[in-house]
């Protein structure tokens, strides 16, 4: 293993038709054309002219010395300050923005992770004899070889027991090195670092970490190609044709518009890296650099990168070969946007050497490393699948065909149909469906996860047909059942229950279900996550919720998800994909009612101590949404089926609101189709309803809430001439007014009670003036009842807001005074029948009236002694609204109450003065009704109108 430390001639037919491997012919090279062999130590003495006696192209342009000694010894680097800030991103450089590749780099980099140590080589110059500047000023070919040796005589310091983190902060100090070189002008101390990187792509010491090393070492590069772009354009101004000013090159240059300093400057840089002796660190700067050659020539860079392509089969470690090739590939596309021909033919050379992955010197450095062979393979899949990706992305379906049958023919394929599944179309992959789950059948025992390879085709299938969908429905689930770990087994059942679905009857289905749940038995070693996909796939695939709880293996399933949050997740999304299915419709099926209960059940029981208000909220409404959807169209077993709900679902405050209202809603529904002419049946019914809600509604925590719920059901009650209930219902209500918090949580947000409790009170209000007395309590014993509680509320909301609903009852009481009331319910007799304006009723209420208008007067001083001026006039001109509207001005007594609250009104200028010349006006309107001398008329000359 490990990369060679010479090269290999390697004689082909052609540059991208190789031969089979047995045709090769390989010869060992000991000389190199750089370095002159050593003859002082191991070798005999030979003659400079023996030496010498190849062609060496590079000594020619450079009076026979090495550019990059040569550049080495124009330079000094050893105390180069490196707090200098680095150079901006190059523009058109080297692309390594590539959203493909960006995407692929960072996922490597999260999976390919080790806690192993880490080390790295770095070769330090140790000079010899003469300095380093000694060598420019020498002019013979056998000094300057000489002293070329003497440069790269290299010591070795290592750095050891790395850690993974602080691995990855070396390499990437490496390349703040190598920025702030450049920006000092120190070019070769830049390519040296560079070099010094690449040549840590040779080790693969710890295996398992090679991909993200590999990420991490061609960054670096591509950074350095970036640095040598950008000079080589900023030294590449031209004329324009007719223009004496030199411009910078247009974006797409021709290199005819190149000067020709620029491109021997370019051609300087080519020499540089043809000096580097060892084959991967000048493979891998050459094709950084690459896209510099558009300063030379663009019709040979195709030629040059299959020359890099060729020289990849140099490299012995076969993991090492299929990352530079995969960096080839990269750069060719983002270079000359290489076709498919050369991925093609990287694939075809990975392939002809791919038995080498297995041979006993991989088995070897493995055992030594403790690695497993799959482990091993999977090193190989970032690399592969970016190259099969670049031929499956491609029109040349002949590639893909081609590409397919070569790994078809392999022993051991389990990696290439990886790559293959997870990079060809699923398209293609439906069309070849049958053979490839004979392939992965044949995968069986190998070292490749046999159940990656099943989870990946269950995956790309998924929503695609295939020709016979029974055979591989079959074929697969015999492998998927041979497979031993419980985690890989619901992995693939994962990956193929919607193929499964789409193509078995409920029967079949409701057996592989059964099959999950006898594999799994009492095992813990799976994730509950996977299981509760399995569910909900299953739920959301099925075409028919009602089909699907015909299965008596779908609920037992839920039993087996041992994980309370992963259960609930999954019932969550069940009731979630029924309640959506089923937008307009209900269902009145006893099997899925009961089994959407049973499964409501689970997820109302999964609230506890611990669960946040926004998931209660979350589960109620879900619920409550359900039991809406179920009606069985018969009330009785309707409200039976709200009684167990009740029961069921008692944590969750939302439910039991829904189901009031549902009850309340059935009891209105009853009265209608009686049209209030109850029979004795529909009369029991109707009260069995209103004792539901009753009793259901003081389990409710939100105070407001179980107001809204009392009078809603009192005023049901009324329409069903269910006065006593009707009755219970207010008297439970008013007994809650003094327990009122001063704010309520509506929404999730928090709010003052008190425009709450105005609206429950206006609303009570408006409902007591049809309900009639109870002959046992006395006279408007109700309204009694509720003034004695807002007594009671002061605290809560203030003198200004309860003198408001003092007023609020006033009002109610001038109705109830009337002789007949402005509406009714059917069948029940309000007071104005029952009392025909007795005056003993009309007493009462006058009494009644007269005690809260002195309450009144009584808080509008204290607010005037509490200096809530503004209140007092408010509430003042309002009192006398009513007082003008509905008393008798007559008397002389009111006429004069009338004045003092419009003084008191007018006196802090807090008045709505719009609002008063309108009322002025209408008394206008009315003065002629009265004698001239009454207390009307001495009130309007007193408000001067």
């Amino acid at each position: 293993m490990g990369t060679r430390n010479f090269e290999w001639n390697w004689k082909c037919k052609s540059t991208f038709e190789q031969p089979p491997i047995h045709v090769y012919k390989l010869e060992q090279t000991l000389s190199h054309p750089l370095k002159q062999i050593n003859t002082t130590s191991k070798l005999e003495t030979v003659s400079h002219n023996e030496k010498l006696s190849f062609i060496d192209p590079l000594s020619a342009n450079f009076e026979n010395a090495d550019p990059l000694s040569l550049m080495a010894a124009q330079e000094d680097w050893d105390d180069l300050d490196l707090n200098v800030e680095p150079v901006k991103a190059p523009k058109r450089g080297l692309e390594m923005s590539d959203n493909p590749w960006i995407e692929q780099r960072t996922a490597i980099l999260n999976k390919f992770t080790t806690t192993q140590k880490l080390s790295i080589s770095l070769q330090q110059h140790q000079e010899r004899g003469s300095s380093s500047r000694d060598i420019a000023s020498n002019i013979g070919l056998k000094n300057k070889l000489e002293q070329l040796d003497d440069f790269e005589e290299l010591t070795l310091r290592q750095l050891e027991q790395l850690s993974q983190a602080e691995y990855v902060e070396t390499v990437n100090s490496f390349g703040k090195v190598l920025v702030t070189a450049w920006n000092h002008d120190f070019r070769v101390k830049a390519l040296k670092v560079a070099i010094q990187c690449a040549k840590l792509l040779v080790d693969t010491s710890v295996v398992q970490f090679y991909p993200s090393k590999f990420v991490l070492i061609t960054d670096v590069l591509d950074m350095f190609g970036n640095l040598v772009y950008e000079r080589l354009l900023a030294k590449a101004e031209y004329y324009p044709s007719g223009s004496k000013i030199m411009s910078p090159l247009p974006e797409n240059f021709t290199p005819d518009m190149v000067p020709e300093s620029a491109k021997e400057t370019c051609r300087n840089w080519f020499y540089k890296i043809a000096s580097i002796r060892e084959l991967i660190p000048r493979l891998y700067v050459e094709a950084a650099v690459l896209k510099s050659y558009t300063f030379l020539t663009n019709s040979e860079l195709s030629d040059c990168v299959n020359r890099l392509t060729l020289m990849t089969r140099g490299i012995g470690d076969p993991l090492v070969a299929v990352y530079t090739r995969c960096y080839l590939c990269r750069i060719g596309q983002s270079v000359f946007k290489a076709g498919p021909e050369l991925i093609r033919q990287n694939l075809k050379d990975f392939l002809l050497l791919y038995e080498q992955l297995f041979s006993p010197s991989v088995h070897h450095q493995l055992s030594t490393q403790k690695v497993d062979l799959a482990s091993y393979l999977g090193t190989y899949v970032p690399a592969l699948d970016w190259m099969f990706q670049g031929i499956a992305n491609s029109d040349r379906h002949d590639f893909l065909d081609e590409l397919f049958k070569l790994c078809m023919e392999k022993r051991n394929k389990g990696l290439l149909l990886n790559s293959i599944l997870s990079t060809f179309k699923p398209e293609y992959i439906a069309q070849k469906a049958e053979v490839l789950v004979q392939q992965i059948s044949s995968c069986f025992g190998e070292s490749f996860p046999l159940y990656t390879l099943l989870k990946m085709m269950g995956e790309r299938l998924r929503g695609h047909t295939t020709s016979n969908s029974n055979y591989i429905k079959r074929e697969i689930w015999k492998l998927v059942s041979k497979l031993e770990n419980e985690g890989d087994y619901l992995s693939c059942v994962q990956a193929w229950i919607p193929f499964i679905i789409a193509h078995s009857s409920t029967s079949e289905l409701n057996i592989v279900l059964g099959d999950i749940i006898d594999r799994i038995g009492s095992s813990t070693k799976f994730s509950c996550a996977i299981l509760q996909d399995i569910v909900i796939t299953v739920a959301s695939n099925f075409p028919d919720m009602d089909q699907l709880f015909t299965m008596d293996k779908f609920l037992p399933l839920l039993d087996v998800i041992r994980s309370e949050s992963s259960r609930a997740m999954a019932c969550q999304r069940i009731l979630e994909i029924f309640c959506k299915s089923r937008t307009a419709e209900s269902t009145a099926d006893p099997v899925t009612t009961d089994a959407l209960t049973f499964i409501a059940k689970v997820l109302h029981d999964s609230v506890n101590a611990l669960s946040v208000d926004d998931e209660k909220r979350q589960y109620g409404q879900l619920i409550s949404q359900l039991i809406m959807k179920i009606d069985f169209g018969d009330f009785e077993q309707q409200l039976r089926f709200y009684v167990e709900a009740r029961a069921t679902f008692m944590n969750l405050d939302a439910v039991i609101v829904t189901l009031v209202h549902c009850v309340n809603r059935i009891a209105v529904e009853t009265g209608k189709k009686v049209k209030s002419h109850h029979t004795k049946r529909t009369a029991a019914f109707v009260h069995a309803c209103a004792a539901f809600s009753y009793i259901t509604i003081p389990s409710v925590t939100s105070e407001i809430t179980r107001l809204r719920l009392y009078l809603v059901t009192a005023q049901i009650a009324l329409f069903n001439q269910s006065l006593g209930q009707a009755d219970a219902c207010i008297a439970s209500a008013l007994a809650i007014l003094p327990q009122l918090p001063l704010s309520v949580e509506i929404d999730g947000k928090m709010c003052q009670i008190q425009p709450y409790l105005s609206e429950f009170v206006k609303n009570l209000l408006s409902t007591l003036i049809i309900v009639p007395d109870c002959f046992e309590q006395g006279m408007l014993y109700l309204t009694r009842g509720l003034v004695n509680m807002l007594q009671q509320c002061v605290e809560i909301t203030g003198i200004a807001a309860i003198t408001r609903l003092y007023l609020d009852v006033i009002r109610m009481l001038s109705v109830a005074a009337r002789p007949e009331y402005p509406y009714h319910v059917r069948k029940v007799d309000s007071n104005d029948i029952l009392y025909g304006s007795d005056p003993k009723f009309l007493t009462e209420i006058n009494s009644m009236s007269s005690i809260l208008l002195e309450e009144i007067l009584n808080n509008l001083q204290t607010l005037g002694e509490q200096k809530d001026l503004e209140e007092q006039a408010a509430i003042s001109f309002e009192l006398f609204q009513y007082v003008i509207e509905i008393v008798n001005l007559e008397s002389e007594g009111m006429a004069t109450l009338a004045y003092q609250l419009w003084l008191l009104s007018h006196k802090h200028k807090c008045l709505d003065k719009k609002m008063a010349m309108r009322l002025l006006d209408s008394l206008k309107l009315k003065l002629p009704m009265y004698p001239a001398n009454s207390a009307f008329s001495l009130l309007v000359s007193k408000l001067k109108i």
